[in-house]
């Protein structure tokens, strides 16, 4: 949970840092809706597509919202897959608004130890580290073609992941066989 306190930084940083010509650069078309998979997953949730995270952003910057759990929500469940960029006439890049956005919530922000611990892992440990990504993309594949994700799905399984877990579950891409 967001301090009162980290809310008023991160509004601060979010004013000094976000790049408000490309904010306001989103004509909100929605040309981006049919690209975003966490928008459809999400139900055609606005919060959960490209313009609806540009419009946060820009409320955050003009101190219309708090970034609160519900904005940092938003922003996490986006896979940063960047399949709105190619479709957008206005070349909106949303991808440096995502990434500007999520390092300055994540610079102000006091984490668990838990999530500390998982973000060490991942950041440092798998993610610099091509090998182990090739395993973790394997992995993910047999988890896929084993039946394992389809038995998930249909014992509810999922149901017990934290929210944006199981969002991210459903719109994991279908992983190619390695050879």
């Amino acid at each position: 949970m967001t301090t009162v306190k980290e809310q008023e930084v991160i509004q601060e940083q979010f004013k000094k840092r976000m790049n408000e010509d490309e904010l306001l650069n989103c004509m909100r078309c929605g040309f981006c809706l049919p690209s975003c998979p966490t928008y459809i997953e999400s139900g055609f949730k606005e919060s959960h597509s490209p313009r609806g995270r540009i419009a946060l952003m820009k409320a955050v910057v003009d101190g219309l919202i708090e970034p609160d759990e519900d904005f940092e929500r938003s922003l996490d469940l986006c896979l940063g897959c960047l399949a709105c960029e190619p479709v957008c006439p206005s070349g909106v890049n949303y991808g440096h608004l995502l990434e500007e956005a999520r390092d300055i919530v994540s610079q102000n922000k006091k984490f668990s130890l838990p999530t500390r611990i998982v973000r060490k892992t991942v950041f440092e440990g798998l993610f610099p580290h091509p090998n182990r990504m090739r395993n973790v993309t394997g992995l993910l594949g047999f988890y896929q073609r084993s039946g394992i994700q389809s038995l998930a799905r249909k014992i509810g399984f999922l149901g017990i992941l934290p929210d944006h877990l199981a969002l991210m579950e459903k719109a994991l891409p279908k992983i190619a066989t390695m050879k």
